[in-house]
C-alpha cells in the first residue's frame, strides 16, 4: 500500500480503515456510520441496495452509478462492494475517491483496495488507520465465530466438533495475517526477519494505530487526527461511548490461557504477527502517544493516574526495593509518562529514564533534597518510614512494590555489585568462596549501619510495614510472578505501562542458592527473618 500517505500529518488523502478480522472492525464501522454519521464506502452499501432491489422485485445485476444509500436509522453508505476483486475494480472504474461521495473507506482486503483505488499519479491517496488485536486472541475469536456464523461465506460447522489445537495442527488457523498482508504475501511463502522489518516500517510510517484493549482512547485519537470531533448528530457521544464499551458483532466465548497448549500452538505459527503486534503496542503508547499527548483526552481528566499531584506523586506509586525488578518498572513507566522511582529526578532523564523527556510538560521533576533518606541509600530506594523528614512521602496515594526470595535477592546484589567493577571477569565473579565471603561481610555491615554497599540490602519488611507492624504498601507483587501481576495491576489502575526486563542478571552469572555456604545461609536467615515470615518464602 505505497500510495498511503504518511501518518505524521503530511500530505492529503481519504481516511482508509484496514478492517482486520475480529479486531473491532464491525464496531469501528458502526462508530463511523451510526455515531459520527460519516458516509462510509464498504460492502454495506451494496448489500443495502441489493436488499432494496430484491424487496421491490427488481433486478440488481450489472453496473450501477455511484450513489449514497441511507439506512432507516440514518447511517449512510456508498453503494460499492469492497470485499471482492470485481467490486473493487468496479469502484475504481467509477472513481470512488474522486467522486467525493465517501468520507471514509473500509478495506477488508488492504492490498486489493490500495492497488486499485489509490494512485499517486491521479492524486488518489489515503491516510490509513486500523484497530489491532493480539494475534492469539484474534485467532481464538475467529475459531469460535466461524463455528456459529452461518451467515458468513467462511462459516464452518465442523469447527464445533474440533479443538483449537486440532484446528491449528491441520493448518486451518490464521497464519501471520497482518505481516503477510503488509508484505503482499497472503497467498503463501516463507516469512523472515526482513518481512517483519518491512511490516513494522510500513505501520510506523503509514498508519495511525488503535488497540482493541484501548478502544475509547483509540477513537479519541482517530477523531482528533481526522477532524471528526464535532459531529452534528446529537446522540454521537452516547452512541460512541456505548460502542467502545460493548462493541458490535462481538461473540462471547471461552478464553485461551497464555502458556496453554492451544496458546503455544497458535503462537508458533503466528510468531511474526505477535512480534508485529508488540511493536504496534509500543508505537501506540510511545511514539504516537507523544503525537497525541494532550489531544486524546488523557490529560483532560484531573483524576487520571498519569497525572502528578502537588507533591509530584501519581495516584499509583512504586516503592523500589533493590534487586526486585524495580528498574524495569521505572523504565516501563517512563515510556508512557509516569515518573516512578529514579525517574522523578531530572538527572536520570538523560540515561535510564530518557523516554520521560517526551512528556516533559506533564512531569514535574523532584529535588533530591526533598526526598532525603535517613539511611545511606538513594531517595528512590528509601523505605517510606525512613525519609529524613519523618513523614511517609507516599502518604495519600496508592503504592506497590515487588518482593522476591531473600536468597535469590542477595545473590543478585552480589552480581550487581561486581558488575560495576569492570576489572573482574566471569571466572573471578563466579567463585562461590568469594560470593559467600561477600554476602557475610555485606550483611554484617547492613546489620550495623542499616545498609550494605551502594545503599542496598535493606530488608524488604522495612519497606512494606511500619514500626507498629501495620502494612503501609497497598499492593505487594512477587518477582517470581511479576510479569502477570504487574500487568493485572496496570489494568486495575487503567495504566498503559508494559513491562520489559531491564538490569537483569547476565547468563554468565552461574552461582545460585545451592552455592550458598552454611554461614551465608545462617546470616541471610537472620537478616531476612521477617521477610521469610511475612512474604511466604521458605527458610533453608
Amino acid at each position: 500500500p505505497l500510495s498511503l500517505t504518511t501518518s505524521s500529518g503530511s500530505g492529503h488523502g481519504i481516511p482508509l480503515f484496514w478492517h482486520i478480522p475480529k479486531s473491532g472492525g464491525t464496531t469501528s464501522q458502526t462508530i463511523l456510520s451510526s455515531c459520527l454519521r460519516l458516509v462510509v464506502a464498504s460492502t454495506s452499501g451494496a448489500v443495502l441496495e441489493r436488499r432494496k432491489a430484491e424487496a421491490n422485485g427488481t433486478d440488481y445485476s450489472g453496473h450501477h452509478p455511484l450513489r449514497v444509500v441511507t439506512t432507516e436509522q440514518g447511517a449512510k453508505f456508498v453503494n460499492v462492494d469492497l470485499t471482492t476483486e470485481h467490486g473493487v475494480k468496479q469502484a475504481a472504474e467509477l472513481d470512488l475517491i474522486g467522486s467525493g461521495l465517501a468520507d471514509v473507506i473500509l478495506a477488508p482486503n488492504l492490498n486489493l483496495v490500495t492497488d486499485n483505488l489509490l494512485s499517486s499519479k491521479l492524486g488518489r491517496a489515503a491516510k490509513a488507520f486500523a484497530v489491532f488485536r493480539h494475534p492469539i486472541e484474534r485467532a481464538v475469536s475467529i475459531f469460535y465465530y466461524l463455528a456459529i456464523a452461518d451467515w458468513e461465506p467462511t462459516y464452518d460447522p465442523s469447527l464445533a466438533n474440533m479443538t483449537i489445537e486440532e484446528w491449528t495442527v491441520r493448518g486451518r488457523s490464521p497464519n501471520n495475517i497482518m505481516t503477510r498482508t503488509l508484505c503482499g504475501m497472503t497467498k503463501g511463502g516463507r516469512l523472515g526477519k526482513d518481512h517483519l522489518k518491512f511490516a513494522k516500517n510500513l505501520i510506523q510510517r503509514k498508519f495511525v494505530v488503535g488497540l482493541t484493549t484501548e478502544m475509547e482512547l483509540s477513537w479519541k485519537r482517530f477523531r482528533y487526527y481526522f477532524g471528526w470531533t464535532n459531529s452534528t448528530y446529537k446522540h454521537s457521544e452516547t452512541c460512541l461511548a456505548r460502542l467502545v464499551k460493548s462493541g458490535a458483532n462481538s461473540n462471547r466465548h471461552s478464553k485461551v490461557e497464555k502458556g496453554s497448549k492451544e496458546w503455544e500452538a497458535l503462537a508458533v505459527i503466528n510468531k511474526w504477527d505477535i512480534a508485529l503486534y508488540e511493536f504496534i503496542e509500543e508505537l501506540f503508547w510511545e511514539k504516537q502517544g507523544i503525537i497525541f499527548n494532550g489531544q486524546d483526552g488523557r490529560d483532560a481528566d484531573p483524576d487520571s493516574p498519569l497525572k502528578q499531584n502537588k507533591q509530584g506523586l501519581h495516584k499509583l506509586e512504586l516503592v523500589h526495593i533493590t534487586k526486585t525488578g524495580g528498574t524495569s518498572i521505572e523504565v516501563a513507566g517512563s515510556k508512557v509518562g509516569i515518573a516512578w522511582g529514579v525517574c522523578k529526578f531530572q538527572d536520570s532523564w538523560q540515561s535510564i529514564c530518557k523516554a520521560i523527556t517526551r512528556f516533559r510538560k506533564n512531569v514535574t521533576p523532584q529535588h533530591r533534597a526533598h526526598w532525603k533518606c535517613s539511611l545511606a541509600t538513594a531517595a528512590w530506594h528509601c523505605p517510606p518510614m525512613e525519609f529524613a523528614s519523618g513523614k511517609n512521602k507516599y502518604e495519600g496515594v496508592k503504592t506497590f512494590t515487588v518482593v522476591r526470595n531473600p536468597y535469590s535477592r542477595i545473590i543478585s546484589e552480589y552480581y550487581y555489585f561486581f558488575s560495576l567493577r569492570k576489572q573482574d571477569d566471569n571466572s573471578t565473579i563466579n567463585d562461590s568462596t568469594l560470593m559467600n565471603r561477600w554476602i557475610v561481610d555485606e550483611l554484617r555491615q547492613a546489620k550495623q549501619s542499616g545498609t550494605c554497599s551502594l545503599g542496598h540490602c535493606i530488608p524488604m519488611y522495612n519497606y512494606v510495614y511500619n514500626s507498629d507492624g501495620h502494612q503501609i504498601i497497598t499492593h505487594v507483587l512477587r518477582m517470581e510472578n511479576m510479569t502477570d501481576e504487574f500487568q493485572d495491576l496496570m489494568k486495575q489502575y487503567n495504566l498503559p505501562a508494559k513491562l520489559k526486563q531491564i538490569n537483569v542478571r547476565k547468563k554468565s552469572s552461574a552461582l545460585g542458592i545451592s552455592d550458598l555456604s552454611s554461614e551465608s545461609i545462617s546470616t541471610i536467615n537472620e537478616w531476612a527473618k521477617l521477610d521469610f515470615e511475612h512474604f511466604g518464602y521458605e527458610m533453608i
